[in-house]
């Protein structure tokens, strides 16, 4: 009697499982923004931006870069990075909102003091780092921000 309990639960555990993969089919990325601003830094450590510094010499970084990264109140945001000698265009494009409008921003970009990292000068003021001929997202403290499964904000260049 116990055990045809304990089978039937078994069952109908199985059944609800398979009806919730059914009716959920549909595949959704959930992305989480995780706030890493909270590590204590030196402010003599923070990057200097600055119009007087350069690119390091063996950084080829024109070119388009492309990525998916977190978005707070949305499915995830697509950004479009383009950068030529000093200037940038970006399109940014919130995936999964009502109005789903496109923001486009044009500007200029400045390096810090390595020659590694740089700021647009967006409404954001996104910093990133080259890192294996791709960006990677920088917080403000010019720390690379991570998603809640580990993975870094990378834009990949578009070849």
């Amino acid at each position: 009697m116990m055990r045809a309990f304990i089978l039937g639960m078994i069952l109908t555990g199985i059944a609800l499982v398979f009806f919730n993969v059914i009716m959920h089919k549909k595949s959704e990325v959930k992305m989480e923004i995780v706030q890493v601003d909270d590590v204590i830094v030196d402010p003599d450590k923070i990057p200097k931006f600055s119009e007087q510094n350069t690119p390091k010499q063996s950084i080829k970084y024109n070119g388009t870069y492309e990525g998916m990264l977190p978005c707070a109140d949305c499915k995830g945001t697509k950004i479009t990075l383009n950068l030529t000698d000093g200037h940038y265009s970006q399109t940014v494009t919130r995936i999964g909102v009502a109005s789903n409008l496109d923001e486009f921003h044009t500007g200029l970009y400045q390096w810090d003091e390595t020659g590694e990292k740089f700021q647009i000068d967006s409404p954001a003021k996104s910093k990133y780092q080259f890192k294996d001929g791709n960006l990677q997202q920088l917080n403000m403290n010019g720390v690379g921000c991570l998603s809640v499964d580990g993975n870094s904000f990378v834009l990949y260049k578009v070849e």
